[in-house]
């Protein structure tokens, strides 16, 4: 029998959890099966699987949270086995160089994310802060502006390295600095070995603060915090308990508190202020994927016809086709002491080509009846006028549209739900639009191990360029955690760090003066809404959307 040819395993993907699905290129079409292996570090590699001819993919589960893991597959006949396929790796390795003419931090993870801190001597209050990616030869270059303590002009850097070798070798200029870094990996054993890596936590709360830390292996850690504008709020070096707690007073005056979970995957810091006031940050270990994300909406408002015909606009993420419950609710609110309802609303889907799917009166439909109680969805008599579709939507935009039969008009709910089901696509991006009389109301969830960072918006004026001269002339937005009212704002004000999450998510632009509103915050797994109303008690058409800021 022929020997067998040398496979290239190709994809290594940590999951949530203490999982890794791994897949590989077939090759051959003689092998009577395949041989999976890892090792931990440098030890002997042990078999973790044996899988039957033609396999081209295996889920490792029971992988410890912290570690670094290299896998290789080999495939078998009764000529033997097959050299072994190329190595994946699994886990961050961590540089160090500490110098007269500065410090300098790197993590890499197995993905190709690098991230940077770097300090200089004769910059106070200044520090860099670079994430981005090294390619398949492990070279990475980008310029990165300083993130600085106060409103002061931020200099420039170019920051561009290699990982060859086994070892790193970069530089980095800008502000007539030129450090030439080179540096081996830093050991992978150590006191704090179960906490080390690269760990990144947004700010709760309404802002961009973020705090990142570099904790190695020897216990020592390097944190770095900005505020909710982005400026630099503190950093210090540290020393890691047996726990993975550590508390410091940061140079500045601040208090840095830190506590690293391989366990649970969280990490987490607050950052103490000389008049009492604290920022809280919340994220996951080095490595974790994030499963955090945006599930459901609802949207109650006023519904009938022309401009009155409630609009909610979604969109499906890549992968397969995914299976979505829209509904349209007005009699039905009647139980829920909402008065003045929509007594038979007409409810209809649309995408680019035009509408495929309407429903008037949801008839107890079976399937739709299952898919709501296994969403949580509240119970629909079978005999009422409600509406609703159940539908396998493709990754693709699309509208869903609540109107009255022909003139009626009333209060009404449309909601969106993700099925149950296998597909990896799911809802982003939500968006409502209506007349609003008095308010709109807007339903959503965050769901996951992290919290989510979110844009907000309640558009009024600049929905004028797009042909609506019937626009809420200065719509006010509150979000709410049930009846507790979190984060308001009136007119966003042109808010730098608007500008930039409208660009990260794709939102078109706000005018600098309009008097829209604009939120950008991060929420904790929960259930929000978002409640527009106008300032001056004005009436009009008003967009909400919700964004997913990467």
């Amino acid at each position: 029998m022929r020997r067998l040819f040398l496979f290239l395993l190709v994809g290594l993907t940590r999951l949530p959890g203490t999982q890794v699905a791994l897949e590989w290129d077939d090759n051959s079409v003689n092998e009577t099966g395949f041989r999976l292996e890892r090792r931990s570090g440098n030890a002997a590699w042990a078999p973790i699987a044996s899988l039957p001819a033609n396999s081209v993919r295996h889920r490792d589960t029971g992988l410890p949270r912290r570690g670094e893991f290299s896998y290789r597959v080999l495939s078998a006949n009764l000529a033997g086995d097959s050299a072994p396929s190329n190595l994946l790796e699994i886990g961050s390795h961590l540089y160090l160089q500490e110098s007269a003419a500065g410090t300098v931090a790197v993590a890499r993870q197995y993905s190709g994310r690098v991230a940077v801190l770097a300090s200089f001597p004769g910059r106070p209050g200044r520090i860099l802060i670079l994430e981005t990616k090294a390619d398949a030869a492990g070279r990475f270059s980008a310029s990165v502006a300083e993130t600085v303590a106060t409103a002061a002009a931020a200099e420039n850097f170019a920051v561009s390295g290699t990982f060859a070798s086994g070892r790193l070798t970069a530089t980095v200029k800008g502000a007539g600095i030129d450090l030439a870094v080179s540096a081996a990996p830093a050991a992978t054993a150590g006191t704090a070995e179960r906490f080390s890596g690269y760990h990144r936590a947004p700010m709760l709360g309404q802002g961009a603060g973020v705090l990142h830390a570099v904790a190695f292996p020897d216990g020592r850690c390097w944190s770095v915090a900005t505020d909710r504008s982005g400026l630099l709020l503190a950093q210090s070096w540290s020393t890691l308990s047996g726990t993975g707690r550590a508390n410091v007073a940061a140079a500045d005056g601040e208090t840095v508190a830190l506590a690293i979970d391989p366990e649970t995957a969280l990490f987490s810091g607050q950052i103490g202020g000389p008049a009492g006031t604290r920022s809280t940050y919340a994220g996951l270990f080095d490595g974790e994927p994030s499963s955090s994300r945006l599930v459901n909406l609802s949207v109650r408002a006023a519904a009938g016809t022309g401009d009155q015909v409630l609009i909610a606009g979604f969109a499906v993420s890549a992968g397969a086709a995914k299976a979505v419950l829209v509904r349209g609710i007005g009699p039905t609110l009647s139980s829920f002491g909402v008065g003045g309802v929509l007594a038979d609303p007409v409810l209809s889907l649309f995408e680019a080509r035009g509408q495929f799917a309407t429903n008037d009166d949801w008839r107890g439909a079976t399937a739709i009846a299952a898919t709501a109680a296994a969403v949580g969805a509240f119970a629909l008599p079978g005999n009422s006028r409600d509406a609703a579709v159940l539908s396998d939507l493709a990754p693709g935009t699309y509208t869903a549209q609540i109107a009255g039969k022909g003139t009626a008009a009333g209060t009404a709910l449309l909601e969106l739900y993700e099925a149950p089901g296998n597909s990896s696509a799911r809802l982003v991006n939500l968006s409502a639009r209506t007349r609003v009389d008095a308010a709109l109301i807007v339903g959503f969830a965050v769901q996951g191990n992290a919290p989510r960072r979110l844009l907000i918006r309640a558009v009024g004026p600049a929905l004028a360029p797009f042909g609506i001269p019937d626009f809420l002339p200065d719509p006010t937005l509150e979000i709410f955690a049930g009846s507790t009212s979190l984060f308001r704002n009136d007119d966003w004000g042109g808010d730098p760090i608007v500008v930039a999450a409208n660009a990260a998510s794709g939102a078109f632009p706000l005018a600098a003066g309009s008097r829209d509103a604009a939120i950008l915050v991060t929420l904790a797994s929960g259930t929000y809404s978002a409640v527009v109303s106008d300032r001056g008690n004005g009436r009009g058409v008003a967009l909400v959307e919700v964004y997913e800021v990467p």
